[in-house]
Order: structure tokens, then C-alpha cells, then sequence
């Protein structure tokens, strides 16, 4: 495994202020259109199985990924908390470990404060987004933000181009707030699906050009023989992939294990194990485990607990 990479703070004081100014002009003038808030709506109170495999595949955006930074992040939980409780969840850190943060979970909810979210949806989360990253930052924190995406629950290309159009405005608003990186879960895992997905990363990049982002997978798709076939179709556009264990421990198994399974792909590709927090010694015990397998590109997904 290489060295940790540290990707540069890229916007301060007024470029920051720039930035986000340009992120929700941008946003007003896609927002507009009155089609896109009915279509979002309509999305996200009914969400459906997946993506007809019978739709005709849209062209597939290729970009030269960057690969995935190492990094050793815990979750600390921002949705509502002041920066004297953000700075006791960070004193619980080891030292060199990196912060992991929430922007929305697979609930679909925001979990900070954002303009974009109330113009489509009337709702959105209660943490001061830019302010915690800040916060964090001024500390010395590498901050990778999590963020579900309902581009899987789509059924056809107007409503995957609406909800791009929408989840793209919210991550470029959490670029723009200072994150480092951003790692997309739920990702689609058919033909049609990543297509989809694609557009989404183009969007983002095409705002913000040096932004890193990573795309997630349930582990039972990994288990199930079908690594290579997502890696492959991700690494296309993403800069890094993740193998999302968060759930393995609810069905007998563990991050290493599902891991064990596929050394090849970790050997040989940029990726990054996402494992549920359930504690300070059963983490302990999962990052050595991972360790053992050479595995050091480690992400909890869950809210970090110092209890156990």
C-alpha cells in the first residue's frame, strides 16, 4: 500500500465564498425548471427497485481516475452538534486519524443545512456544514464525507438526469464547504445504472475539476463474484472504489473476511474498506485484522463510539 495522500485545501476566504456563490447560481439556474423539484419529489417518496435492464444504456463518461488516498477516518457526527461537542468526538481520535463525516444517509436525509435542499425539497438537515469542516480542518483533519445517492432508484434517463442534476448540487455545495473528498454509496451495479452514475461524477467534476471521488459498494456484491465487473465500470470515472462492510457483522461475517475473499482486487486497485463502528476495541479489532491482509485504506461509515 502507498503513502497516504493528502489532497491541498483548495479554496479559502473569498475563493471559498467564490465558489460557493458560483455552486448555487449554478444550482438556481438548473433549478428553474419547475420539471426538476416534481421529478425529485417524486423520486424520493417512492423509491423503486432498480433501473429497467431493457433501457437503452446513455453514453458512459470516462475520466482518468487519481486513485484512493489512505487514510484512517472515524465518523464524527455533525448533524446538529456544536463545535464544542465536534471537538469532543475529535479528541477521541488517535493521532494521524482522519475525520469521516455524514452528508446524507441511506435514509436519503441531509444531515447538514442546505439552501439547495430546500429550494427542491422544502427539507434539510440542522449541521453548519461549512463550519464544522472548518472546525475540523483547523485542526489538521483529511475530511471524506459520505453521501447515499437514489441514482440506483431511477427508471429512466429524464429522472436519472434530474436526480444527477440535484444530488450533483449537493455534493459541489460540500465541496465548496472544504471537504477533501466525497465517497458515494449505493451505487448502481447494472450496465444502465452506471451509465447513470457517470453523469452524475461528470456533473460534479465539471464544476469543481479537481474534486476526488469515490464510489461505494454493498459487500455482498463482492461476495457474490461481481467485484471485478463493478471496479472495472467504476474506474472508469471514479478515482477510487470501496468495498461497504458496514452491515457484514449482521450476517455472520466481517470486513476481513469478505475482504480475504478478494485480495486480487485490492492488491491490484485503488480501494477502500467502509466498516461500521460498533465501539473502540471492535474497531481496534477490525483494522487489525485488515492490517494483517496488508489492508490499510480504512473508513468508518457509522458514528464513532468511544464505548467498548
Amino acid at each position: 500500500m502507498g503513502k497516504k495522500h493528502r489532497t491541498k485545501k483548495r479554496s479559502q476566504g473569498g475563493e471559498k465564498s467564490g465558489a460557493l456563490t458560483a455552486v448555487l447560481i449554478w444550482a438556481a439556474v438548473a433549478l428553474a425548471a419547475a420539471a426538476l423539484a416534481l421529478v425529485i419529489g417524486n423520486l424520493l417518496g417512492d423509491k423503486a427497485d432498480g433501473i429497467p435492464s431493457g433501457e437503452e444504456k446513455p453514453p458512459l463518461y470516462e475520466y482518468d481516475g487519481t486513485g484512493a488516498p489512505e487514510i484512517n477516518a472515524l465518523m464524527i457526527d455533525i448533524d446538529g452538534k456544536s463545535n464544542k461537542e465536534i471537538e469532543a468526538a475529535i479528541s477521541k481520535l488517535n493521532d494521524g486519524s482522519d475525520a469521516s463525516i455524514s452528508l446524507r444517509g441511506d435514509d436519503l436525509k441531509l444531515k447538514y443545512d442546505s439552501e439547495i435542499a430546500l429550494a427542491v425539497t422544502g427539507n434539510s438537515g440542522t449541521a453548519d456544514l461549512t463550519n464544522a469542516v472548518k472546525f475540523m480542518k483547523d485542526k489538521g483533519l483529511y475530511i471524506s464525507a459520505c453521501f447515499y445517492t437514489a441514482i440506483a432508484s431511477v427508471e429512466s434517463a429524464s429522472a436519472a438526469e434530474a436526480m444527477s442534476d440535484y444530488e450533483s448540487a449537493l455534493m459541489l455545495e460540500a465541496i465548496s464547504a472544504g471537504v477533501d473528498e466525497i465517497v458515494i454509496l449505493g451505487m448502481p451495479t447494472n450496465d444502465t445504472g452506471i451509465a447513470y452514475a457517470s453523469s452524475l461524477f461528470k456533473k460534479v467534476r465539471d464544476k469543481a475539476p479537481e474534486a476526488k471521488l469515490g464510489a461505494a459498494f454493498d459487500y455482498t456484491e463482492f461476495s457474490e463474484g461481481r467485484a471485478g465487473y463493478l471496479i472495472e465500470g467504476y474506474l472508469k470515472f471514479a478515482d477510487f472504489c470501496a468495498l461497504d462492510a458496514k452491515a457484514a457483522f449482521a450476517h455472520g461475517t466481517n470486513a476481513a473476511a469478505v475482504a480475504s475473499e478478494n485480495l486480487f482486487y485490492f492488491e491490484n486497485y485503488p480501494l477502500r474498506v467502509l466498516i461500521a463502528d460498533l465501539g473502540k476495541s471492535d474497531r481496534a479489532a477490525q483494522v487489525k485484522a485488515l492490517n494483517q491482509l496488508g489492508i490499510y485504506n480504512i473508513q468508518s461509515a457509522s458514528t464513532y463510539s468511544a464505548a467498548g
